[in-house]
This record gives structure tokens, C-alpha cells and sequence, in this order.
């Protein structure tokens, strides 16, 4: 700071603290406040004649209800609870609780002549009422009403309320004691309207006494109310109110503090100042005004000319400076005066730029023009009066110019002593407007010219480009090892030694901000946009510096003194610190929690299925003059979520159609370079799966699934065993059946064939050879096969032989007598062990009847000399084969015959479920019968 203290006395300037600019706040829903009040929040409450407004910096939501007969509010105080009381001047009191305004029911105005004066006394609001005193637990919301006398106004002190009665004089309240009369000597003048203010400063208590036009400061000391000072303003008072450690009295036409302060025409009625450095008036005649706190002090410079501004600045040495000027006048102070003063020549307008070329030489470029100025004599000699000089840069013993018809390479000895430039061939002389050069500590040069940035070395030049695409620079320059290069519209960019060409996203800007200038001092960078200014450290960490009553457009030049900065702008000179004031915290709460477009959920976390389309409202109190809040938000499920940056000015965030799942919804208010402006605060919620998705509703599904399967199991159980029980019924009907047939054709049949083949015998026996007794051996024989044919259909019918060991058995006896008196030789083997197993009689008959036919083809056709019938008992699985040596089935005698027998084996074995196989060759014949056992039981 002694450096710029030195400034100041050098060029004589005179710093004087001045109040910002006060300018209407957009958008406020009346042009008559009557009240300002500042939450614990940090939101400011806005009363006025059209109802009750919350403003966060950016947005005013307002407050109403169905039951308010009267808009104009007035009174606004906070209780512990976080609810902002107010009343209107029809005599309701509301409350403020959720985001709901809400009437306090408790308070009957329908009894009331006049509006209440209202306030906060610690747990408890205390209201006047013309039945007496008013007061309600802001806890439970009891009323309470203490029936003294009428009170009108009141004021909350340290040790109780002081409230007034017109009628009766002066009286404190203090919880859990009696309400008590004060004695006083302040005389109540039927004439005078006599109204305290609610807001006490300190133990301090303000009465109004109009149409005197007089404030009286009052003091309650134990039983006694005394008057402290009598303060005559001349005309109508309209309200006094507290502004931190000060105190406001208003007029229409004045406004003055306690300190001195005084604001005219205004018509205030409030004054709220340190929201963030800001300050706030509530006026009745335009509405809420702002005058946001600067950091930048304005600058009177004496010795300039009327209409001359400072353009640029250069510290020669500590307390040594050059000031360059608008009007192209070059001052050189030293010492706490102007040593020497000089201008330009006639027509090169103002001094834009001045270079230091080392030991005592400074090289001073005008709108036209460009000069060098040698401390030695101070004086300044012409170099080239048509030269537009746009940048200088130098190392290595060069000095290279940026001019508008091209690169200038020179040195410091030939300037001294040029009069002219125009015998220096411009470098690269296709590149004309060249706008800024840079010599990097490598003696490596950067250029930015109308076509592009470039490159260049001794030996060789390039292109710069990023992503492809050129860059059109505005201002080169070297900083903390590296190249900061300032574009028209893609922002700023780093080139580090050995690297390519880097984006420095410091603004979060949908479209880069366009950067005309870059200054550098030391080891501060301040990057110039349009807009805003930006001041970055070696770290290449940018901070805004917000607030400023110019924009970075504006600034022609900056230098830096200890921790202040000097900013030359065409507004004028201001003094500001270095790293200004710091971010003032503050914090973001939730406003709204609107499910399905029409529910306020505030306070809810769980929701229906249906209740799937979520809107989230947050609101952050930031006041500056630039609105360049945002939020960083993001909604996550199963820790799958992703930052997202909000658009500009946007507070709420709406999520459709979610699925359901647990969620939580996070955001962060940042500003302009993507620093958090308040901590993260975040809102957890479910939506509930429909029942049908729930793991009891699958459960009981799973259940009712199984216990159907279940049922539909015994069911078809219970119709299997019917259906089993039915055919088993008939299976024993149709045995009992053929058990009858078998028996009475045994008993009736059998028995009379045997009578008739008996008869038969006999009746042979007595005849003598001859015809007749041929045709009674012929019915015998006929007699005798019946006899059989009948035993195999009693053998079939019977259900006692319904096995297969029966089975076998009976083709054993059966084969033995057919081959009996054959000269064929018949072999019959039974298998080792024969399992007990029940074949029915229908298989038993069609397996006997195709066995017996393969026999009696091979008795009659096959002319073998033996026969084999082998039966095998196998798992489930019966295979009885009959073979034979003779000549096998192609050279047979009776081929149809034959081939019908062949038929009718293998359509009994179809009926059986079994298999015929057959085989016949030059050595014999060989069938083989296969009937599975599970088929036939």
C-alpha cells in the first residue's frame, strides 16, 4: 500500500468514499414498499402495497391467500421457528410457514378499529389491539389477549415491550409478570399523533410525534419511561427504522441517519444495508432500490483537463509513474507532483499504449503515431508519425511492433535514433494487421495477425490452430511460464512449453465470452471480456471481480500496488484491492417439491408409483449487480448419476416419468468460474414399485402359483385315479366276464363235445370198415379240433392264465403237441426265471396265435429236419424266436398262403405293441418276436 499511497500523493489524488449508484431492483411487484427485512437465509422480504415478496437476487416469489381481505402488508419480523410475520392494514395478521402464507386466526380483526403494530418478543408475537395487548406462542400458536386498555403502537426492548395507550400513557410487558404502568413526563397531546417503532436500537425506543414532525428517543429505567433526546425534522415522519448499528428517520423528502448519512428524494421508509456488502431501500413512491457495494473506489485526478481521462499507466519506479491520457498528454510524476508534462503532435489522438525499452527509454504509441520518451530529457521525439502501433514486445536486444501493416522487427539503438520506419521490410509482409506480438523467454515469437495465430523462429514459422480450427487472437503475452493468449469468441487459451494449445474454461458461459484484452503485472493475469473481468494466479485459478460500476471492455489499462489495482477505464481511474473482497457465503434451500405438476411435497419422501413426475424448486440468496449464479445439480439412483450445469437463471429442475427407485437430488451454487457459492444440499426421496412389484405381492403370487399347480396336481390326481379306478372296475367286470364265459364254455360246451367225441368213438368203433365209418372218422377228427380250438379259446378267456409265465408255459405244451407224429425234430427252451408279470388276455391270445402260426408255417412249408422255439425273458422285454434248418421263405411251396400267415403274425404282434423281425436264408428261417413287457401289463 505505500506504493499506492505514493501514487495518490504524486498525482494529487483525492479518494473519497461516495454511495454506490441506487438503481430500481427489475421486476418488483409494486413501486410502494413500505418494509424490508432481511431471514436468517439471507432472503430479503419485501412488504408493499400489493402483498408480501421473498427476493433472492434474481427472482421475487410472492405470497398470498384466499382469506386475506387486503393486499398492503407492512410490519415484517422473523420468529425462532424460521416464520415471517406480517399484517395488513385491514387488521389480519399473516404468517409466513412451509412457502404457505397462512392468517393468524387467533387475532379476531372483525373486533379491531385499526390495523395492529406486530413484532417478535422472544418466543412469543406481540400485537396492539384496541381490547387490550395481543400476544401468541410461536410454538403452539396460542393466543393469549390481556385486557388493560387499548395500546396502539409498541416497541420490543431488552427488558419487556413498551407499549402506549392514547388514553392511559405508557406500559411494559415482560413474560410471566404483570403488566405494569410506567411513570413518565412525556405528556400525550390529543393534537399529536404519537406512534412507537417496533425495532428498538439497543434499549433505545423511537416514538413519532406528527404532524410535529419530531422523534423522541425514549429509555425505560425500572418504572419510569424518560426521554433521551427530542430530534425536530420539520416536516410529516413517516417511519424510523434500524439499520445494523445506525438508525434511519424517514420523510417523504429526506431521509437521515444517525451518523450522518443523508438520502433526498426517495421517499424511503426502510433501509436494510450488509446483504452481502449490499444495500436495500423500500421506497413509497418507487419501489425496492439497490445500491450494490463496490469494491472499486473512484479516483479524482486534478491536474487532467476537462473531458481528459487516464488511458494508460507505467511505474517507471516506486513513487516514479508515466500517465498516459485520453486527450494524448504524457505525464511524468515524481515526488508527490507533476515533473514533467508533454503531449503528442497534432492529429495522433490518445496516447493507447506505453512500453518500457529499458534503462531510461519508453516507447509511447498514439491512435497515430509512435514516439519514444528518454527520462535523461524528458521530451518526446517522433519515430513515425503514420505508424498505428498496436502491441510491443522485446528480449534478446529486439523489439518487435505489431502495427497495422504488419510485424516490425527493430532494435532499442535504432529507435533512439529513427525518424521514420519505413525502410524496415515488415516480417511475413502477406500477414498485414498484425494485433499483438509476444517474444516468448526462448526467443520464440507468437503473432496474431487477420489470418490467423502463428509461430515463428528463426528458421521457421507455423500455423497455431485447436480442434482444427484457426484462432483469431486479440492479445499475447507471457505469464508464469507459459503463453496466455486471449481470442474474439472462443475465450482464453495456455501454451505451455513442449505442449500443445490449451482451453482455459474459466467461464461457464454457453458461448465463450469474447476477450479483448489480457494485462499481466507480476504474478497477476487479468483477462478482459466484454462483460466481466477475471483475475487469474499463477495456478492459472481465475476469480471474478464482480461489482464493478465498469465493464472489462472499458478498461484501457491496469497496474498493480502491493494489494490494491489501479484500473484505468474510460469511466474514469478506480482504486480496488487486488483479490477483492472474497466470496460471502450464503446457502440455497429448498422451495418447492411439486409432484405431478399440482402437489407440493415439500417435507414428503415417499410417493406412489403414479406420483413419478418430480419438480425440484431451490432458491439461493446472491445479490450483485451481475447475475451470474448457477447450480450444479444431478439426480442419482444407485450411485449412477453425473453433474450437470443449470441454464442461466434457471432455480427449478423437473425429472419425468422416473422409474421406481430410490433417489437423491444434489445441487451447488456456483458462479461465473464455477466456484461454489454455498454448500451442497440434497433431498433424498423414494417412489414406491405399484403393489404388484412389491417382494410381498411376488411372494404371494409365487404362492398362489404354487398352491394352484398344487391343486391343479391333485386334481389331476383325483381325475387319474377316477379314470384308473373306472378302468380298473371294468378290467375286473370284463375278467369276471370272460371268467363266466371261460367257465360255462368249459362246463357246458366242453362237456358236451366231449359227450359228442365220446359218441363219436364209439360209433366208429362199431362200425365196419367202409364209407361210413370214413365219414365217422372224419367227424371225429372235425369233433376232436373243435375240442382244442375250444380248450385255447377257455385257455384265452380265462383270467387265471392272465401271466406271462402261463403264457410261455402254455406254447411250450401247445408246440410239443403240435410237432407230435412230425419227423421234424421240435426244441423248446423256457427261460432260467421267469419274472411274475400280468399280461392281459387279448396280448396273451395274439402272441400265442403268431407264435403257433410261425410253428405251423414251419411243420408245414419251411421241409426242416428241426425247430427250435426259444423264449427269453429280458428287462421288460419278452423275446421268443422260432428257427429252423429248411429252405427257407423264398423257395416255399405256398407263397400266398404264406405270405397271409406272414400278414397276420405281424398285425398281432401291431395289436400287442410288439415287434416281428424275419430273417430267412439258404440255412433256414428264423422269426423272433418281441413284445415289451410295459405295454402289456
Amino acid at each position: 500500500m505505500r506504493g499506492l499511497l505514493f501514487l495518490f500523493l504524486l498525482l494529487s489524488l483525492v479518494s473519497r468514499a461516495q454511495n454506490a449508484g441506487v438503481s430500481p431492483v427489475r421486476n418488483t411487484p409494486s413501486s410502494e414498499v413500505y418494509d424490508l427485512l432481511q431471514d436468517r437465509n439471507g432472503h430479503i422480504w419485501v412488504a408493499h402495497n400489493a402483498g408480501l415478496s421473498r427476493y433472492d437476487g434474481r427472482n421475487f416469489v410472492n405470497y398470498g391467500t384466499p382469506l386475506q381481505n387486503g393486499r398492503a402488508v407492512t410490519d415484517l419480523c422473523e420468529d425462532r421457528h424460521g416464520r415471517i410475520w406480517c399484517h395488513n392494514f385491514e387488521g389480519q395478521i399473516f404468517y409466513v410457514e412451509g412457502q404457505r402464507q397462512q392468517l393468524l386466526r387467533g387475532y379476531d380483526f372483525r373486533q379491531e378499529r385499526f390495523f395492529p403494530r406486530i413484532a417478535i418478543y422472544g418466543d412469543e408475537l406481540v400485537a396492539t389491539s384496541v381490547r387490550g395487548f395481543f400476544t401468541c406462542n410461536t410454538s403452539s400458536l396460542e393466543s393469549r389477549l390481556y385486557p388493560i386498555t387499548e395500546t396502539t403502537s409498541l416497541t420490543v426492548l431488552p427488558q419487556g415491550v413498551l407499549l402506549l395507550s392514547p388514553g392511559y400513557g405508557f406500559f411494559l410487558y415482560e413474560k410471566g409478570k404483570t403488566i405494569r404502568k410506567l411513570k413518565t413526563k412525556v405528556s400525550i397531546k390529543r393534537a399529536q399523533n404519537h406512534a412507537l417503532q417496533p425495532e428498538a436500537m439497543g434499549d433505545t425506543a423511537h416514538m413519532l410525534v406528527n404532524p410535529e414532525g419530531a422523534v423522541y428517543r425514549l429509555l425505560v429505567r425500572g418504572d419510569s419511561l424518560v426521554v433521551t433526546d427530542r430530534i425536530e425534522m420539520r416536516s410529516y415522519v413517516n417511519s424510523v427504522t434500524v439499520d445494523g448499528n445506525d438508525w434511519w428517520i424517514h420523510t417523504n423528502a429526506l431521509s437521515v441517519s444517525g451518523r450522518g448519512r443523508r438520502i433526498e428524494n426517495q421517499f424511503l421508509s426502510n433501509v436494510l444495508s450488509d446483504v452481502q456488502g449490499h444495500s436495500y431501500w423500500s421506497s413509497v413512491k418507487f419501489g425496492l432500490l439497490a445500491g450494490f457495494r463496490t469494491r472499486a473506489v473512484p479516483v479524482q485526478v486534478p491536474f487532467l483537463e476537462s473531458g481528459d481521462y487516464v488511458r494508460t499507466l507505467q511505474r517507471i519506479r516506486p513513487g516514479s509513474y508515466l500517465v498516459g491520457t485520453h486527450l494524448g498528454r504524457l505525464y511524468w510524476t515524481r515526488g508527490g507532483r507533476v515533473h514533467s508534462e508533454t503531449r503528442l503532435t497534432s492529429g495522433s489522438g490518445a496516447i493507447e499504449h506505453v512500453w518500457p525499452m529499458g534503462d531510461s527509454l519508453y516507447l509511447v504509441a498514439g491512435s497515430l503515431g509512435l514516439y519514444t520518451y528518454d527520462l535523461r530529457w524528458p521530451r518526446l521525439d517522433v519515430v513515425d508519425t503514420n505508424l498505428v502501433a498496436k502491441d510491443c514486445t522485446t528480449g534478446g536486444g529486439r523489439v518487435v511492433l505489431a502495427t497495422t501493416y504488419g510485424v516490425i522487427s527493430t532494435t532499442v539503438p535504432y529507435l533512439r535514433g529513427a525518424d521514420s520506419l519505413r525502410d524496415i521490410v515488415p516480417t511475413g509482409s502477406n500477414l498485414r494487421r498484425c494485433r499483438s506480438v509476444c517474444l516468448d523467454p526462448k526467443g520464440l515469437l507468437y503473432v496474431a495477425v487477420n489470418k490467423g495465430f502463428f509461430s515463428w523462429s528463426p528458421t521457421d514459422s507455423s500455423a497455431l490452430t485447436y480442434e482444427s480450427a484457426p484462432l483469431f487472437a486479440t492479445r499475447i503475452r507471457n505469464f508464469a511460464g507459459a503463453v496466455l493468449v486471449t481470442t474474439f469468441n472462443r475465450g482464453l487459451f495456455v501454451k505451455k512449453p513442449a505442449s500443445k494449445l490449451e482451453s482455459l474454461s474459466l467461464l461457464l458461459a454457453q458461448q465463450p465470452n469474447a476477450a479483448p484484452d489480457l494485462k499481466v503485472d507480476g504474478n497477476t493475469a487479468w483477462v478482459l471480456y466484454d462483460d466481466v473481468i477475471q483475475q487469474l494466479d499463477t495456478g492459472f485459478r481465475a476469480q471474478e471481480l464482480s461489482d464493478l460500476p465498469f465493464r472489462g471492455a472499458d478498461v484501457s489499462d491496469l497496474i498493480e500496488e502491493d494489494s490494491s489495482l489501479l484500473a484505468a477505464t474510460s469511466n474514469g481511474l478506480f482504486r480496488l484491492p487486488k483479490m477483492g473482497a472474497g466470496t460471502v457465503p450464503t446457502r440455497s434451500i429448498f422451495d418447492f417439491v411439486r409432484v405431478n405438476e399440482s402437489i407440493n411435497a415439500l417435507g414428503v419422501h415417499t410417493f406412489n408409483h403414479n406420483q413419478n413426475s418430480v419438480t425440484i424448486g431451490l432458491s439461493t440468496p446472491w445479490f450483485t449487480s451481475t447475475d451470474h449464479l448457477r447450480y450444479r445439480y444431478r439426480l442419482c439412483s444407485n450411485d449412477r448419476c453425473n453433474w450437470m450445469l443449470s441454464e442461466q437463471g434457471q432455480s427449478s429442475f423437473s425429472f419425468i416419468d422416473l422409474p421406481p427407485g430410490d433417489y437423491r437430488f444434489s445441487a451447488i451454487a456456483v458462479n461465473a468460474n464455477g466456484n461454489s457459492l454455498a454448500p451442497e444440499v440434497s433431498y433424498a426421496f423414494t417412489i414406491r414399485p405399484p403393489w404388484w412389484q412389491t417382494w410381498w405381492a411376488q411372494l404371494l403370487c409365487l404362492v398362489a402359483v404354487t398352491a394352484l399347480f398344487f391343486l391343479l396336481g391333485l386334481y389331476l390326481q383325483k381325475q387319474r385315479s377316477r379314470r384308473e379306478r373306472t378302468r380298473y372296475e371294468k378290467m375286473l367286470a370284463v375278467e369276471h366276464e370272460r371268467q363266466r364265459i371261460s367257465a360255462e364254455i368249459h362246463d357246458d360246451l366242453g362237456a358236451t363235445l366231449s359227450g359228442v367225441r365220446l359218441l363219436t368213438e364209439l360209433a366208429r368203433e362199431k362200425m365196419p370198415p367202409g364209407p361210413l365209418r370214413a365219414d365217422i372218422e372224419k367227424i371225429h377228427e372235425s369233433i376232436t379240433s373243435l375240442t382244442e380250438k375250444t380248450r385255447e379259446v377257455i385257455w384265452t378267456l380265462n383270467t387265471d392264465q392272465d401271466t406271462l409265465e402261463s403264457l410261455l408255459l402254455y406254447l411250450q405244451k401247445q408246440a410239443q403237441h403240435l410237432f407230435e407224429g412230425s419227423t421234424i425234430q421240435l426244441q423248446v427252451q423256457l427261460p432260467v426265471e421267469i419274472p411274475v408279470i400280468r399280461i392281459s388276455g387279448d396280448i396273451r391270445r395274439n402272441v400265442y396265435l403268431a407264435v403257433k402260426e410261425a410253428l405251423h408255417n414251419c411243420l408245414k412249408h419251411s421241409g426242416a429236419s428241426w425247430c427250435r422255439l426259444l423264449m427269453e425273458c429280458r428287462e421288460h422285454l419278452v423275446e421268443i424266436s422260432v428257427q429252423d434248418d429248411g429252405n427257407g421263405m423264398a423257395s416255399t411251396s405256398a407263397g400266398k398262403s404264406f405270405s397271409n400267415g406272414m400278414r397276420s403274425m405281424q398285425q398281432r404282434m401291431d395289436h400287442s405293441g410288439g415287434t416281428l423281425r424275419i430273417g430267412s436264408g439258404a440255412s433256414g428261417t428264423c422269426l423272433t418276436f418281441l413284445i415289451p413287457l410295459n405295454n402289456s401289463q
